[in-house]
């Protein structure tokens, strides 16, 4: 069995070029929540952030310069 990866950033854009069929479908398949216009309902921890900004997670915090 094949497995296909999306990013959320292409399914969201999916889903707004979507029609009431192709959204239901895509709300069945990824869930609700990623799809939902409320920042709240999507952003939950650091890495939700991150994807939802589009920009890479960082793993290293060494070497950053304190206020």
């Amino acid at each position: 069995m094949k497995t296909i990866e999306l990013t959320v950033k292409n399914v969201r854009k999916a889903f707004k070029e979507a029609d009431e069929k192709g959204r239901k479908l895509l709300r069945n398949l990824c869930g609700e929540d990623v799809f939902s216009s409320s920042i709240t309902d999507r952003v939950r921890s650091y890495e939700d952030a991150c994807e939802e900004l589009d920009i890479p997670v960082r793993e290293n915090w060494e070497g950053l310069e304190k206020d």
